[in-house]
């Protein structure tokens, strides 16, 4: 959820973010490679429920903070930050 999130919310890309999407990707490869075995657990913390709060602004879905199936179907269908501006 974390890495989804900060997939639909970047405008922008660094190298920071970079470094930040490449570990992400790294805890992906470690899951399927173990069979599911070695997930990374998410924890809903105020943290998580902020960046859930950032990303219902930028799609303009109602702000709950709670990842309920309209924001889990906005990931899931693409909808991101700053849609339709090159380089996006």
């Amino acid at each position: 959820m974390d890495a989804a999130l900060r997939w639909a919310s970047q405008a922008t890309i660094s190298d920071a973010d970079l470094q930040a999407d490449r570990a992400f990707a790294q805890l992906g490869v470690n899951y399927f490679t173990s069979g599911g075995r070695n997930a990374a657990a998410t924890p809903y913390d105020a943290k998580m429920r902020a960046k859930v709060e950032e990303y219902q602004r930028q799609v303009q879905l109602p702000v709950t903070g709670v990842a309920d199936s309209r924001t889990i179907n906005a990931l899931l269908g693409g909808s991101v930050n700053g849609t339709g501006r090159p380089g996006r």
